[in-house]
């Protein structure tokens, strides 16, 4: 344990019930209790990632509650972001998505009800923004696929000229239905991150950025859910997730098509940084990822 846990913990009579590992920056996320009986989360570091994400988070916050998300931010008990240090207190939400549906016994249903919860969150957020905006926001998706790919798996699997090809073009086709309307988007939404209860739906770890093409976010969770942890029923809920991707084209104002290109953005952003994260340890792995998502940039490209 670390001191700066070892003070909080100190400072607010808590008692740590368990470690949280999964998908962690922070130096520790810590189920814990205080006095009264109430379990919380603390998540706390010292070193400079750890302060970078916990700040992110807080100005993901901050922006949530901005576009009148509030209801669907853990509850903040305590925080301190300095330049050495920093940790927040907040509510525990129970278990993610990710440990929900391995207990429970009809988990299709989880999808189903994850798709109405984020059709609230969308409907509740939508946002018009100056074109200029939106082709910012595009362009981040793109530019994080083609630095993945260039930066990380090229040097594993070498150079694929039709891949480069490809990706060169990518943002000026998904720039052509680039609109005005957009909502809450995360472009990092995975089932370690979300928390469904009988209170509705709860997000834990938003980026600084949380206005963009929702498209996006569902293809990345589906891709996860399906094909990186291969979730009991996720091959049911990819296909319901997929089709809500396209339901919700009129929230933003686009066409059915471009919601699926969308949709298979997220799907080629999830795929290659799945695959990134198993070229160490699993590169057969990660090559099978990583050639589901070519097949995805060809679809959009198609």
């Amino acid at each position: 344990m670390s001191k700066i846990t070892e003070h909080v913990c100190e400072r607010y009579n808590l008692t740590i019930l368990e470690t949280f590992a999964l998908g962690n920056v922070c130096d520790g996320v810590f189920k814990v209790r205080d006095a009264q009986g109430r379990i919380m989360v603390l998540k706390s570091g010292t070193d400079a990632r750890s302060i970078s994400e916990i700040r992110m988070n807080v100005v993901g916050y901050e922006n949530m509650r901005a576009v009148g998300l509030s209801d669907y931010i853990p509850l903040e008990y305590a925080l301190k972001v300095t330049e050495e240090e920093a940790y927040i207190l907040m509510e525990y939400c129970g278990d993610d998505f990710l440990t929900m549906v391995r207990k429970i016994e009809d988990p299709v249903t989880a999808y189903y009800d994850l798709a109405q919860e984020l059709r609230r969150m969308y409907s509740k957020s939508v946002a018009t923004l100056e074109e200029t905006r939106g082709e910012y926001l595009m362009r981040v998706v793109v530019a994080k696929i083609v630095q993945t790919y260039n930066m990380y798996i090229m040097s594993v699997f070498g150079k694929d000229a039709r891949v480069l090809l490809v990706l060169e073009q990518l943002a000026q086709i998904m720039l052509l239905d680039c609109g005005k309307v957009f909502c809450f988007s995360n472009w990092d939404l995975t089932p370690e991150d979300v928390f469904m209860s009988h209170k509705g739906l709860k997000y834990a770890d938003p980026h600084a950025e949380v206005i963009g093409v929702p498209m996006v976010d569902i293809g990345c969770f589906a891709g996860v859910a399906r094909d990186a942890y291969d979730l009991p029923g996720s091959s049911d809920g990819y296909k319901t997730l997929k089709q809500f991707a396209v339901d919700i084209a009129p929230i933003l104002g686009t066409s059915s098509q471009y919601s699926e290109r969308y949709f298979y953005l997220g799907r080629v952003l999830q795929s290659f940084l799945s695959a990134r994260f198993r070229l160490k340890n699993d590169q057969e792995k990660a090559r099978k990822i990583f050639l589901q998502g070519v097949g995805y940039l060809n679809k959009i490209v198609m």
